[in-house]
């Protein structure tokens, strides 16, 4: 789900508008960070012309999430890892609703097969849901089909990634 979706449909769960809210209807923009003790970002939701079924415009304000949040990053598979696969998995494990429009980055950086990887996740400014940055690490050259090996990196792989002090 985009992020203007999940906007989009956060003011349709709090608000119940008469006509269904889309990005064809409506358009979110001036994207600002505010700090407030309630929230964190506030964003222009403007009708999109006589075909919308609305007019005017009305400012929303709520919290976007910092990417710090989503705590340890850990993800693995057999082949290198595309951003569009790395975000998916990330969804998968985080509950997450991220796509390539909310970070900047465009894509994992090479490493060799069975070789951990750790590396910086950006969100881009304009995420409408996501702020800040999370350390993200990955492992590739892993099948999955052993589960003995599924195991032990469901439960011990994180050891690898850990920094000696």
């Amino acid at each position: 789900m985009s992020s203007t979706d999940r906007i989009l449909q956060m003011v349709t769960e709090k608000n119940h508008p008469t006509y269904p809210l889309t990005p064809a209807r409506v358009a979110l923009s001036n994207l600002m960070v505010e700090n407030a003790s309630d929230h964190n970002t506030r964003v222009t939701m403007r009708a999109r012309g006589a075909g919308s079924n609305y007019t005017g415009e009305v400012a929303l304000f709520y919290t976007r999430v910092s990417l710090s949040a989503l705590g340890d990053v850990y993800a693995w598979q057999e082949e290198p890892f595309s951003i569009t696969a790395l975000l998916s998995a990330i969804n998968v494990a985080k509950k997450a609703q991220m796509t390539g429009e909310d970070v900047t980055n465009l894509d994992v950086p090479a490493s060799r097969p069975g070789e951990p990887l750790s590396f910086t996740l950006s969100a881009q400014d304009a995420s409408l849901v996501w702020l800040g940055n999370t350390r993200v690490n990955v492992l590739t050259g892993i099948p999955l089909t052993a589960p003995e090996l599924f195991t032990f990196l469901d439960k011990e792989a994180a050891q690898l990634f850990k920094q000696a002090p």
